[in-house]
C-alpha cells in the first residue's frame, strides 16, 4: 500500500466517448496542466464536453480557458478527439504496449532497472549488427550509442574537467540521449525526416519495450531510422536543410552498396507528393493607429504543428496580412520543407500574390510587402497561396488578435506523431 501512488502514476485514461473521464484532475493527457485558478463549475466537466457538438472537433476556447494556450495545443496534437462509437473511456497502464497491466514492468519501473532478458538482449544485438542494409560505420556508431561511448561532452566531463552543455542548445548534459532525442535540434530533424517521427516519445518507447518497437519496424523503416540518427550527429549540421542534404548522401551511399553500381537518381522527396501534406493558415489583425499583429498556424494531416501569435508595427490591415504571411513563409522554409500551401482569409492579398502579373496596383502601404510575396510564388512552384473563408481561418485569427491585443509574443513547434509502427 505504500507504493499506492506510484503504481497510479503509471496508469492514464485512453478516450473513448468522452463520458467517464473528468476533464481536470485525470491523467488523460500527458504533460497536461490546468490552470491555478478555476472555480467549481469549470471543474465539473466530462472530456466529452470539450468537444463542439455541431463539428466534433475540439472546442479551441474551453481548452484555452481551463489549460491555457500550451495545454490545449498539446491536448489538440496528440488527443483522439471523443466520439461516441470509440465505446467508454478506460485506465489503461502506460508502461506496456497494449495497455494491460504488467507486474514485471511494473516492479522494473519501481526498481529503477529494465528487468531485460538474455533473449532480449540477444534479439537487440541481432537488430544492431545484422537486420537492415545499413553501412558498418553506422552499425559501430549505433552500437556506440548504445554503450554510452560517443565523444560527447557528457562523457569526456566525466573524465575531464570540461563543459558538458550541448553545443547546440545550450543546455547541460550533452549525453547520446540528448543529442539524438530531445535536443531541439535532433527533434526538428527526426519530425521533418521521411520517418516523420516525434523523437521525445520514441525514446520513452525505447525506455519502456525498445523489442516491442523494433518487432513492428520493417527492415526499410529500420534501415532509414539508423540513417537518420547517423545523420543528426555524423555530418556536423548546423541547420535542417543540412541535415537534409547529409542524409541524402547517406541514403544514396547505402543505394550504392545494396546494389553494386552507381545510382545516377539518389534519394528525393517528389514535390507532387506533399502538394497538399502541409497547410499553412495565417491571419493578420490591424487598429490604428499602427498597431498590428499576426497569426500563423501550420499543420501537416490536419495534426497541428506550429503556432505563432506576433504584435508588429503596420500601419493598414492589408499590411498587417502580408507581414502574416511573410512570417509564415520564414518558418515553413526554417523547418526546410520543400512544398506548402498557404491559407489566407484577405481575397485581394492572395489574388495580388497569386496573379502571373506583377502587383502594380497595390496599396502603396503594403506595396513592398506583396511584392515581396509575389517574387516568392512566381520563383516557388511548390509553394501556393489560396484564399480561405474567414470562419475557416478561426485559431489564426485569435492568435493574430491576442499578438495585437495582449501583446502575445508566443511561438512553438508540437512535433506531432504520424508513423503507423510507433502505435
Amino acid at each position: 500500500m505504500g507504493l499506492r501512488e506510484k503504481l497510479l502514476s503509471m496508469l492514464r485514461w485512453e478516450i473513448g466517448n468522452g463520458a467517464i473521464c473528468d476533464a481536470v484532475g485525470e491523467p488523460w493527457c500527458e504533460g497536461l496542466v490546468q490552470l491555478a485558478e478555476l472555480d467549481y463549475h469549470r471543474t465539473r466537466c466530462k472530456v466529452k464536453d470539450l468537444v463542439r457538438e455541431e463539428s466534433g472537433v475540439w472546442d479551441m476556447e474551453k481548452l484555452m480557458n481551463l489549460f491555457g494556450l500550451v495545454g490545449s495545443i498539446l491536448i489538440a496534437t496528440t488527443v483522439p478527439c471523443p466520439e461516441e462509437g470509440k465505446g467508454d473511456d478506460r485506465l489503461i497502464f502506460k508502461l506496456t504496449a497494449n495497455g494491460s497491466y504488467s507486474v514485471k514492468k511494473a516492479y522494473a519501473n519501481l526498481a529503477g532497472n529494465d528487468c531485460v532478458r538474455d533473449d532480449d538482449q540477444r534479439k537487440f544485438w541481432n537488430w544492431i549488427w545484422k537486420k537492415g542494409n545499413i553501412l558498418p560505420r553506422i552499425r559501430l556508431f549505433l552500437w556506440k550509442a548504445v554503450q554510452n561511448a560517443l565523444p560527447l561532452s557528457a562523457t569526456l566531463a566525466s573524465r575531464f574537467n570540461c563543459d558538458s552543455s550541448c553545443a547546440t542548445c545550450g543546455e547541460q548534459g550533452e549525453n547520446a540521449k540528448h543529442m539524438l532525442f530531445t535536443c531541439p535540434f535532433a527533434r526538428g530533424c527526426w519530425f521533418s525526416s521521411p520517418l516523420c517521427l516525434r523523437s521525445d516519445l520514441v525514446w520513452e518507447r525505447l525506455q519502456q519495450d525498445y523489442m516491442g518497437m523494433l518487432e513492428q519496424m520493417t527492415e526499410e523503416q529500420w534501415t532509414m531510422f539508423a540513417n537518420v540518427a547517423w545523420a543528426i550527429l555524423g555530418g556536423k549540421q548546423v541547420s535542417i536543410r543540412d541535415f537534409h542534404k547529409y542524409l541524402g548522401e547517406v541514403n544514396m551511399e547505402t543505394k550504392i552498396r545494396i546494389s553494386g553500381r552507381f545510382i545516377q537518381k539518389g534519394w528525393t522527396v517528389q514535390v507532387e507528393e506533399f502538394s497538399l501534406e502541409y497547410l499553412c493558415q495565417t491571419d493578420g489583425s490591424w487598429e490604428e493607429p499602427w498597431q498590428g499583429g499576426i497569426g500563423v498556424v501550420l499543420t501537416k494531416r490536419e495534426e497541428l504543428l506550429l503556432h505563432l501569435s506576433k504584435k508588429v508595427r503596420a500601419c493598414s490591415p492589408l499590411q498587417a496580412e502580408a507581414m502574416a504571411l511573410i512570417e509564415a513563409i520564414k518558418e515553413v522554409q526554417g523547418l526546410g520543407m520543400q512544398s506548402c500551401l498557404f491559407l489566407s482569409d484577405c481575397k485581394s492579398l492572395v489574388d495580388m500574390v497569386s496573379n502571373f502579373d506583377p502587383p502594380l496596383e497595390a496599396d502603396w502601404r503594403a506595396f513592398e510587402e506583396i511584392h515581396q510575396l509575389w517574387l516568392f510564388f512566381r520563383s516557388n512552384a511548390s509553394f501556393r497561396c489560396q484564399h480561405r473563408q474567414r470562419n475557416h481561418n478561426k485559431l489564426a485569427d485569435y492568435l493574430a488578435k491576442s499578438g495585437r491585443v495582449n501583446n502575445w509574443e508566443s511561438s512553438g513547434h508540437t512535433f506531432p506523431l504520424y508513423w503507423d509502427w510507433y502505435g
